[in-house]
């Protein structure tokens, strides 16, 4: 890749992950809940179940934040919280299923815009956009991580 490509691919990135930002922030709004709350949500329904520690750690966000944060999912009865056996002070949070949160009725619109764009892409391409976007995604939590 020439230096040009590779000037262009870092404006298109760019550009991607703020229109996602975005779009998962108007998201949000439209029910109820704030960017926090779907950032730590889509955490906790990709990768969890989680404790609120890890989640804390993942997000950057204060333990009281946390707190606040499941308060409101768990409100909201996006997720479920659960002790950790004898020792009642830890637990874990899972992500009730989609299909049973108004998040479930966000996910089908995204859903289908997805379906729309795959649309014009080859099976083979699809791949790639796939394997490109989870290398993506995967490096770019390892960076959120240090």
């Amino acid at each position: 890749m020439d230096e040009k490509q590779l000037a262009s691919m870092r404006t298109s990135l760019r550009v991607f992950v703020s229109q996602a930002v975005l779009q998962q922030d108007t998201v949000a709004r439209k029910l109820g809940l704030t960017s926090s709350d779907m950032k730590c949500f889509r955490i906790i329904s990709t990768d969890g179940p989680i404790t609120p520690s890890e989640l804390a750690k993942r997000t950057g966000l204060s333990t009281g934040g946390i707190t606040k944060v499941l308060d409101h999912l768990e409100h909201y009865g996006a997720i479920v919280r659960h002790s950790g056996g004898s020792d009642r002070r830890s637990i874990t949070v899972a992500a009730e299923p989609l299909e049973k949160t108004k998040i479930g009725d966000a996910d089908i619109d995204f859903d289908r815009m997805v379906s729309v764009i795959m649309e014009g892409y080859a099976p083979s391409e699809v791949e790639i956009i796939k394997r490109f976007l989870d290398h993506t995604s995967s490096l770019l939590k390892e960076i959120s991580e240090e």
